[in-house]
């Protein structure tokens, strides 16, 4: 993900939404060196809220519709948002 916030961040505004325990997920974020915004799913409520699992992707437009969902490659992404950028 951190490639495609390199590649699309000036375009798209990116979230890291994380399951897991709170410091597991802070000592990856510094490990990795990553610079978009990350935040820890207390409860699941926002995974539960758009029936995400583990490394799904979502793209949601400005107007709040979710416009890709996908559980896959970076690679796939990064497609995606070529054409629609």
């Amino acid at each position: 993900m951190e490639e495609l916030y390199k590649e699309f961040g000036d375009r798209i505004d990116f979230f890291g939404i994380n399951l897991g325990y709170r410091g597991k997920i802070e000592e990856f974020v510094n490990n990795n060196r990553i610079s978009f915004p990350v935040a820890y799913d207390d409860g699941d409520k926002v995974t539960a809220a758009f029936g995400a699992l583990i490394e799904t992707n979502i793209l949601i437009d400005r107007s709040g519709v979710i416009t890709y969902r996908e559980r896959g490659l970076q690679e796939d992404i990064a497609e995606y948002l070529r054409k629609v950028l």
